[in-house]
C-alpha cells in the first residue's frame, strides 16, 4: 500500500510540473507578444503624429492657395496688372 501512494504521489508531482512548465512557456509567449504589439503600437502612434503633423501643414498650404492675395502676388510675378495700374520696371 505504502508503494501504490509514494507512486501516485510521484505521478501527481509530474503532472504538476509539467503544468507548471507548460504555464510558464504560456505565460513567456504572452510577455513577448506584448511587447512587441507594445513596440508595433508605439510606433504606429509616431506614424499617426506625424500624419496629423502633415495634414495640419497641407491644410494651411491649401488655405494659402485658396487666398485672393496669394493669386494676385503670383499674378504679378509673372507681369500681370491690375485695370488702371501702370507697370514700373526697376533694373538695378
Amino acid at each position: 500500500m505504502r508503494k501504490e501512494k509514494s507512486s501516485s504521489n510521484f505521478i501527481a508531482i509530474g503532472i504538476l510540473f509539467f503544468v507548471s512548465v507548460l504555464f510558464l512557456f504560456w505565460g513567456l509567449n504572452l510577455y513577448f507578444e506584448n511587447k512587441k504589439f507594445s513596440q508595433k503600437l508605439e510606433i504606429l502612434i509616431k506614424r499617426a503624429d506625424n500624419l496629423e503633423k502633415e495634414n495640419q501643414r497641407l491644410k494651411e498650404e491649401l488655405e494659402k492657395l485658396q487666398s485672393e492675395s496669394y493669386w494676385e502676388e503670383k499674378a504679378r510675378e509673372r507681369g500681370y496688372k491690375k485695370e488702371g495700374e501702370q507697370t514700373i520696371i526697376i533694373q538695378k
